[in-house]
């Protein structure tokens, strides 16, 4: 089964090494590079050119700020920046579910890997201030150029250097540094010799941003182009794909809003076999081959009735209208014209027209951007809305994870990461004995009842995450709506055997960054366990037992 997406290019598909993993396959990787030369009104425009072409990777340099802080990015991007710093140089934006680990991110440099498949890639951000020193930047991304000479790499940036060999007519000194850079370390220049300038100021024209590749990725390259687009920028943006099928591994979930009807028709056909199943089920070993029966059953059924939740979203804007699109319009037909007129006084008529036209333009999609968000916070009547998470700082984002102490960097550092955190939050424990009932009295505990069940499965948190198997509490919501019965005597039937199924003491550790850690050091991580949603409902209906006897002892 697989979910197509023509517009981002991204389908779902099963991942024959673990079936409770999704591939999320990408055909082809859209990227884009600009100088948004520190514009709020760039930074705006940049969200609508991101909407119209649904790029994947975004690396900006010079980034609006305000205090200290990127502002107005959406929420569904992830953004890599410099957080501690006031003089924020670079911004990349991750516009698909990777989460890439940093390997570095200062002011003005972000190294990222990112863990795609078949072959990582290393995505490298770079701002040079043309009175900085160049080669001390380009000294501190040599070692990893070194260390992952197996992955693809790709360097994008603002490098303020003049050589002819990207179309300026001299070579400066910084021409020549960045030229015997690039020649030492094997890279291949993008920056197609016909292209249109890539900054078009007051003063002139000029290429100062420039592209760049290792030998893996070049041959995957294709349409690198400067786009004569409105950015509202003085710098134009550069766009490129990569033409190179890759995937990354993702959670499993069902959509069970869509077709649950399908889903409990063909449930209940397994209802009396499972039924069958329960009935002879006489030791702990059956009972934990009952429960991966159940779990199967379930999900294959999942998979023949349901379709998967696509993680890609299509990223959409509220604000933007038909006469902002006329006035971007206006002032894209001026800027072409006087560039192509040679006439001095007409050309400087033009330019004029061309900036009033520009400034009228920057206002307006701020002001709309600003009256699209008053609207939405007028409409919005729960307290409990996104509005409020942002207030009090509760948007959840995935952990920027980094290379830790003792994490060996190389093609395979995630696995060295995480490898390095589990052992550290769980250290190996004494061998297992085998767990045995503690009574050979079956009668302790009466049965749990159908209202005792229907209570429990009414309560479940429909958007909680599910565990391993990919079942969440909507798809249990639906089985239980299916088989009733049948879930009711498996619980009973653990009630019984005083067991709690192995399977259900499987689940995926999730980290979190606490708050003011350093990032580098295991003890800065707080893990959670997403367990077996239909393991929970069993967990609860013990739990809700045992809070009943409680209050009975304290009556007493």
């Amino acid at each position: 089964m697989s979910l197509n997406n023509p517009i981002l290019d991204t389908y779902l598909t099963l991942n024959p090494t673990n079936p409770n993993l999704l591939n999320l396959n990408f055909d082809k990787l859209k990227i884009l590079q600009i100088n948004l030369q520190r514009s709020k009104s760039a930074q705006t425009q940049l969200l609508q050119t991101i909407s119209n072409n649904q790029y994947h990777i975004i690396l900006c340099q010079e980034p609006y700020t305000f205090k200290n802080d990127i502002r107005g990015i959406p929420l569904s991007f992830n953004a890599y920046f410099n957080k501690h710093s006031s003089n924020i140089k670079c911004l990349t934006l991750i516009n698909t579910p990777i989460n890439p680990i940093s390997l570095l991110i200062e002011d003005n440099i972000i190294v990222l890997w990112l863990n795609l498949l078949p072959h990582p890639l290393i995505l490298i951000n770079i701002y040079a201030n043309p009175n900085g020193n160049l080669k001390e930047i380009l000294n501190k991304i040599k070692p990893f150029l070194n260390k992952f000479k197996n992955c693809l790499i790709l360097i994008l940036g603002d490098f303020n250097s003049q050589n002819s060999i990207w179309n300026y007519p001299t070579t400066n000194n910084r021409g020549k540094i960045m030229e015997s850079f690039i020649s030492s370390s094997n890279l291949n220049l993008l920056n197609n010799i016909n292209s249109p300038p890539t900054f078009t100021g007051p003063n002139g024209v000029g290429w100062p941003d420039l592209s760049l590749c290792n030998d893996l990725l070049f041959t995957f390259i294709q349409n690198w182009r400067v786009l004569e687009d409105n950015s509202c920028s003085d710098h134009n943006y550069i766009e490129m794909i990569i033409d190179k099928p890759s995937f990354i591994s993702i959670n499993k979930r069902f959509n069970s809003n869509k077709h649950n009807k399908k889903f409990i028709n063909k449930l209940q056909q397994h209802s009396l076999h499972l039924n069958t199943l329960i009935d002879s089920c006489s030791n702990l070993s059956d009972l934990d081959n009952l429960t991966e029966k159940l779990i199967n059953t379930c999900k294959q059924t999942a998979e023949e009735t349901l379709s998967y939740r696509n993680p890609t979203k299509i990223f959409k804007l509220k604000w933007w209208n038909p006469q902002l699109k006329t006035l971007k319009n206006k002032t894209k037909a001026l800027r072409r014209r006087f560039k192509n007129i040679q006439d001095h006084t007409e050309k400087t008529y033009y330019i004029l027209q061309y900036k009033k036209a520009q400034a009228t333009y920057k206002k307006e999609i701020l002001q709309a951007k600003l009256k699209s968000w008053q609207d939405y916070c007028t409409r919005t009547n729960s307290a409990y809305s996104v509005i409020e998470k942002i207030a009090t700082n509760k948007i959840f984002k995935p952990t920027n994870f980094v290379p830790l102490q003792t994490t060996q960097q190389d093609s395979q550092i995630s696995n060295s990461i995480f490898t390095n955190l589990l052992e550290f939050s769980f250290p190996d424990d004494p061998t297992n004995t085998p767990i045995t009932p503690t009574s050979s009295n079956t009668n302790i505990e009466p049965p749990f009842t159908k209202t005792e069940l229907k209570i429990t499965i009414k309560k479940l948190n429909k958007t909680k995450a599910p565990g391993m198997d990919g079942i969440d509490n909507g798809l249990v919501k639906l089985i239980y709506r299916a088989i009733p019965n049948t879930l009711l005597n498996f619980y009973n039937t653990c009630l019984r055997l005083q067991y709690f199924p192995k399977i259900f003491k499987i689940g995926q550790i999730i980290y979190f960054l606490k708050k003011d850690k350093p990032a580098n050091i295991p003890n800065s991580y707080r893990p959670i366990c997403l367990l077996s949603a239909i393991g929970k409902v069993l967990e609860r209906l013990i739990t809700n037992r045992l809070k009943l006897a409680g209050l009975s002892f304290l009556r007493k």
